[in-house]
């Protein structure tokens, strides 16, 4: 359907690789299962002070045009790393991997410690007997 005066985005709906500009150039690229949300929380993120705090998810950045590619959700990763290497830019810092982080857990129970590594250790979990 076609409607005068209006534009279409409808592809913002889907899962893609998009990439906000500011003044001619790309600043950052990103990737979502809802394009639309994910660029409108980019814009909503920045507090009224300029500044928010360091445990929030989403980063604030100022950008004036927005560029999306609809994506297959498997290519994601693929095709954002591809935008990235390509753009090179500013606000990007390097792609999260999706190793396993080895941060042990210590509990104590009833006199017992044990500390687990939280990744897979194939001699098992390690348990001390504190006294």
């Amino acid at each position: 359907m076609t409607l005068d005066g209006f534009v279409d985005v409808s592809q913002m709906l889907r899962s893609g690789v998009y990439a906000l500009g500011y003044h001619g150039s790309i600043v950052y690229v990103g990737q979502s299962k809802c394009m639309l949300v994910r660029v409108y929380s980019h814009r909503n993120a920045r507090s009224k002070k300029g500044r928010l705090p360091s445990f929030y998810p989403v980063k604030g950045i100022v950008y004036d045009e927005i560029h999306i590619m609809p994506v297959h959700p498997d290519r994601l990763d693929d095709v954002e790393r591809e935008m990235i290497n390509r753009y090179k830019p500013k606000y990007n810092t390097q792609i999260k991997n999706r190793l396993p982080v080895d941060v042990p857990i210590n509990l104590n129970v009833a006199g017992i410690a044990l500390t687990i590594n939280s990744r897979s250790d194939p001699e098992g979990p390690k348990v001390e007997r504190r006294i």
